[in-house]
């Protein structure tokens, strides 16, 4: 399955852009935003829009790309001769606007302060934040269809690592078996770096997998996404050759029901705060609330890590179409940690869980 660039959806995305900013004009720096707005998975874009005009700005190197990916796009291509300062400069002046938004989260200060210099008292530049990022956390079908494939490459890519795995295995050979299935099914590789951790290492939540071998330990916590099109899954799970050790039993249904009502909690209009604390609050109640000890989730789709956020120091609420994860954990050092985490959709009534694989431990 592979996907051309939906260029109504782009446009689509666009318009409710321009109608968020109003009368003003946004220029755009961030290559993700850039690339959900138009479809362009260049390295080196501006985008610069207002209520009467969009200008794509990039380099000589993308005439064709540009051409393929957005070509409802009024394009200006930088002169070799000249600098991409030079062009946005030109832009900018062009348009006739007074005040310029800028992404204050994704341009540099150098090239604010040059800008600045470049284009004089003519435009005032203007911090604004996260503003397409907003737009993002709601995702419309066609983002939708991408991330359900993730999902489902994802599934079927951990499933056959399983079936094939080998005693020789160490974590690193595991995690590169598992990316070769997840490209053998379309998708381009990881979406993030895949935690692999066996025995005691589980109790890290961010683990790089090592030369460790496999078939020393009891268990084995795997967390991986795919990348497919430019969308992510994330999901982990528990893996273990037979019976886990009691306290990993433990702790992992406790895990497994925390997980569950978070997700009984999710619904259009909650705050994230409630969602997080229904998981945290189980997880407390069974004396382990000192090893849980992160957010319980995070939005996802052409990043791993967007907005929003459940966490209990992050304020917001869920939106229908938002996509995010659900993975409460418990870490015991020492002994080692488990971590379920599935992948959601928010509705209006409720949610849809996106993946299929139930929370049982994964046999080895």
């Amino acid at each position: 399955m592979s996907e051309s660039p939906n260029i109504a959806d782009h446009s689509q995305r666009r318009k409710r852009l321009i109608q968020k900013i109003g009368g003003a004009t946004l220029l755009v720096s961030n290559l993700v935003n850039i690339r959900y707005l138009t479809g362009f998975t260049g390295s080196n874009a501006f985008l610069l829009l207002n209520e009467s005009q969009t200008i794509f700005l990039t380099d000589g190197r993308y005439v064709e790309q540009v051409a393929s990916e957005c070509p409802d796009l009024e394009t200006r291509i930088r002169p070799v001769d000249s600098t991409m300062l030079e062009l946005i400069a030109e832009a900018l002046k062009d348009s006739g606007s007074e005040q310029c938004l800028i992404e204050a989260d994704s341009m540099t200060r150098r090239l604010w302060r040059d800008l600045s210099k470049e284009i004089g008292n003519r435009i005032q530049l203007q911090d604004s934040s996260h503003i397409v990022e907003q737009l993002r956390a709601i995702k419309d079908e066609y983002e939708l269809k991408l991330i359900r494939r993730s999902v489902e490459i994802n599934e079927d890519s951990i499933l056959a690592t399983l079936n094939s795995y080998e005693p020789s295995w160490s974590e690193l050979e595991f995690s590169w078996h598992l990316e070769r299935e997840i490209r053998s099914r379309g998708g381009t590789g990881f979406s993030f770096d895949a935690i692999v951790a066996a025995g005691p290492s589980s109790a890290f939540p961010h683990y790089r997998p090592s030369a460790a071998l496999i078939a020393e330990q009891k268990i084995l916590l795997v967390d991986w996404g795919t990348a497919f099109e430019g969308y992510a899954s994330d999901l982990t799970r528990v893996a273990s050759f037979e019976d886990a050790p009691k306290k990993i039993q433990e702790i992992h249904k406790i895990v497994s029901d925390a997980k569950q009502a978070a997700i009984e909690a999710v619904r259009d209009g909650v705050e994230l705060r409630e969602v997080d604390s229904a998981a945290r609050e189980l997880i407390a109640g069974a004396g382990y609330g000192d090893y849980f000890n992160h957010g319980l989730g995070h939005g996802f789709g052409l990043e791993i890590h967007e907005t929003p956020f459940l966490s209990p120091v992050h304020s917001g609420n869920l939106s229908a179409g938002m996509v995010i994860t659900i993975e409460p954990g418990i870490y015991l050092p020492g002994i080692g940690g488990v971590r379920l985490e599935d992948d959601v959709l928010v509705t209006e009534d409720g949610c849809e869980r996106l993946n299929q694989m139930p929370d049982d431990f994964l046999i080895l």
